[in-house]
């Protein structure tokens, strides 16, 4: 029944009989998530660029979530009749995962695509055909011919999205509008959130994985926080920060004072701002940390399970240019013994390899781009 109700949605509806409304672009995130990813930060800088832009944001709780939003952004439910319409009336669209409801795209309309992640490590789209569902297929080749705009931060992506997206559109190398926030100082909010001083912080952010067995998680925090302690010296706390379906073990491990819960805060960037160490596994959170010159450790006691029955992975492991660690002993040699000239040629030869090329403008480029070049409205075009 949700197949044919999708089927019908998206090849019926009866968009045509919509007039498009030049001004409007209508947001979407990871199907219906709150304010997040690329999307929040293009459309805050479009807030800033033009006031006459009527802004819709799809978010799966509706009007009910409003407070959650600057107060210039329309909030419509996600998946309902009125989002159908916010899309069939729309000059542009953007979101940062494939479209699961859609109204037929017009001629006229434009879409940006601006992919979640910046740096893939897991391999994805077509890529892996043989691990997605023949569902997501369709959704994804879809989505990638109606696409005609992505933003990529690296030659890296920009050939991946040429090979393995069912894309044929332009590609705008702007940056990744969410690392923006990297090259910004927040920490006065993040300490406000998680009721910091002058600790040092270690962000513990794994992958998700979609075993039941959450045990892999369950490191002893205190023990690497007292080798941090000692190696690095200061007073140290640990964020743990895991996907958001995993909340719930994610309680488990905190203690209420050295291992606290991150998730009151929703932008993992600012964490990683904050932070002086991230340890994680599999993550694209690791090409994100450095960015802003973090030191990254990767933890991956399962890694020959991962890569047997996993994606795959786009870089060798040797590649990557993050020290590793097998088991805890490993990771405690390694914090230990952690070369700070070394770490950070590695992390320089890597990104040259990658053509990395993010600026921390990558939000407001996009924004100007859409206002000046799609909708041709005149905003605030002062140059940052």
């Amino acid at each position: 029944m949700k197949k044919k109700l999708i089927f019908i949605i998206n090849n019926f509806f009866p968009a045509f009989i919509f007039p498009i409304k030049k001004n409007k672009i209508v947001v979407d995130s990871f199907r219906g998530n709150t304010f997040s990813g690329n999307g929040k930060y293009v459309t805050l800088e479009l807030l800033k660029y033009s006031k006459n832009i009527d802004i819709v944001w799809l978010d799966k709780l509706g009007k009910m979530n409003s407070d959650k939003y600057p107060k210039n952004v329309r909030v419509v439910k996600y998946n309902s009749l009125s989002a159908l319409y916010e899309l069939a009336t729309a000059r542009v669209w953007i979101d940062d995962f494939r479209k699961k409801y859609m109204p037929r795209k017009k001629a006229n309309q434009v879409y940006f695509q601006l992919w979640h992640g910046s740096i893939a490590l897991k391999k994805i789209e077509r890529d892996i055909l043989d691990k997605l569902p023949e569902d997501y297929i369709k959704e994804a080749i879809r989505d990638g011919a109606y696409s005609d705009f992505m933003v990529s931060g690296s030659t890296f992506m920009t050939n991946l999205y040429k090979k393995s997206f069912w894309f044929s559109g332009d590609i705008l190398e702007f940056g990744t509008p969410s690392l923006d926030s990297l090259k910004k100082n927040n920490n006065d909010e993040v300490n406000k959130i998680f009721s910091l001083k002058d600790e040092n912080i270690l962000l513990y952010a794994p992958t998700f994985r979609n075993s039941e067995n959450k045990d892999i998680y369950n490191i002893p925090f205190l023990e690497i926080i007292r080798h941090l302690e000692n190696s690095l010296g200061g007073n140290w706390k640990c964020i743990i920060k895991l996907h958001p379906n995993d909340q719930e073990f994610e309680k488990r491990l905190v203690d209420g004072g050295k291992i606290i819960s991150g998730s009151t805060c929703s932008d993992i960037q600012m964490i990683i701002n904050r932070s002086n160490l991230i340890i994680t596994d599999y993550s694209s959170v690791m090409f994100d940390a450095i960015l802003n010159n973090k030191k990254v450790l990767l933890y991956t006691p399962d890694y020959e399970n991962y890569l047997n029955n996993e994606r795959g992975f786009y870089f060798k492991f040797s590649e990557l240019p993050f020290p590793q660690a097998l088991n805890l002993t490993d990771l405690y040699s390694v914090i230990d013994s952690f070369d700070n000239d070394k770490y950070f040629e590695n992390i320089k030869i890597f990104d040259s390899k990658i053509g990395r090329m993010e600026n921390g403008n990558a939000s407001y480029r996009t924004a100007k781009y859409i206002v000046e070049k799609i909708i041709n409205l005149e905003g605030n075009s002062e140059k940052k």
